[in-house]
């Protein structure tokens, strides 16, 4: 096999790998061939053509004397592409041109000296055929006679023959004798159609092997102008669907933020009317609470100054506790302590 590679040719076989092909590079198979098979065996012979063989059993007189009268064929032998219709018409089924033989045995059955003659014929579609008439001539010394000539005949498909035949005297006799222990028996008439085989046309012989294909030419330039477009096609049905979940598209670019323009600014309510301002009076101060158990937290630690310890004073007696004045509500609480 012979490949070309960027127009230059490489040889290679069946199994080879080509392994240095370029994705730019242009490939294409110059020449593919095999080698030539073995000869076949010899064909049959020639065409077989078309033929028939026929007789009759019977004794075939005629009813009057110069009367023409059919020769009956009441048996066929063999045949292919020919065959009797309506006793005594050969057919043809298929043109061409056909020798057509016979044999008759004629046979006086009388003693009496007479004019003795047989004459016989044949017509083509009923019709006779010129110049086809023979004379057979019988004598009391000579009681049986055989007659046997043939007929080369061109015919279409579809076309018939039939043998005709008259005599001058009824006592002739197309006759028939059974078969003893002697010979076999005689017929009255026998008849072969054979074709000429000249004019069939034998079978047609297998096909030659395919010679080898030549080299391909180079590619021609590649056409500048694009063909039209071909009819859409029919939308075809629409599928199953799928189970599948796609892959996720890329995010689209984000778009401009626009901040719209603030709206104007709503009128102002009015004020609402000032309210009563009660100053409550103040209550009496309360009792000193319990002293607590809790110790706050210890202050920074001042700068360390020991002054002189002054004397110690007498403790003062406790005074009454005042009485619980009204709380006025909304009113501010004021708490008073006394200090000794």
């Amino acid at each position: 096999m012979s490949v070309q590679i960027n127009n230059q040719v490489n040889t290679v076989t069946l199994s080879d790998t080509i392994s240095t092909i370029n994705t730019t590079d242009t490939v294409s198979v110059v020449q593919v061939s095999g080698g030539i098979g073995p000869q076949g065996p010899a064909g049959t012979g020639g065409a077989k053509g078309y033929y028939g063989s026929f007789h009759d059993e019977t004794d075939q007189y005629v009813s009057a004397i110069n009367t023409p009268t059919t020769i009956v064929l009441s048996h066929t032998d063999e045949a292919n592409g020919t065959y009797i219709d309506a006793g005594s018409h050969i057919h043809f089924e298929n043109a061409g041109t056909y020798d057509i033989q016979f044999s008759a045995q004629f046979l006086y059955a009388a003693s009496e000296s007479a004019e003795l003659v047989a004459d016989m014929w044949i017509r083509l579609n009923g019709v006779d055929v010129p110049e086809s008439t023979g004379r057979v001539t019988l004598s009391v010394n000579n009681l049986y006679t055989i007659a046997s000539w043939d007929y080369l005949v061109s015919v279409n498909a579809g076309d018939y023959v039939e043998f005709m035949w008259s005599t001058t005297n009824t006592n002739i006799v197309l006759t028939r004798e059974e078969a003893n222990a002697t010979h076999p028996a005689v017929p009255s008439m026998a008849v072969s159609v054979i074709q000429v085989m000249y004019t069939q046309l034998g079978p047609t012989g297998s096909q030659g092997p395919t010679g080898p294909t030549g080299q391909t030419g180079s590619t021609g330039a590649q056409s500048t102008v694009t063909g039209p477009t071909g009819q859409t096609g029919a939308t075809g049905s629409t599928g199953a669907q799928s189970t599948v979940t796609g892959p996720t598209g890329r995010t689209g670019a984000t778009g401009a933020s626009v901040t719209g323009s603030t709206g104007a600014t709503g009128a102002t309510g009015a004020t609402g009317a000032q309210g009563n301002s009660i100053t409550g009076a103040t209550g009496a101060t309360g009792q000193t609470g319990a002293q607590s158990t809790v110790t706050g937290p210890t202050g920074r630690t001042g700068p360390s100054v020991t002054g002189a310890t002054g004397a110690t004073g007498a403790t003062g007696a406790t005074g009454q506790t005042g009485a619980q004045g009204n709380t006025n509500p909304g009113g501010s609480l004021y708490l008073f302590a006394n200090y000794v």
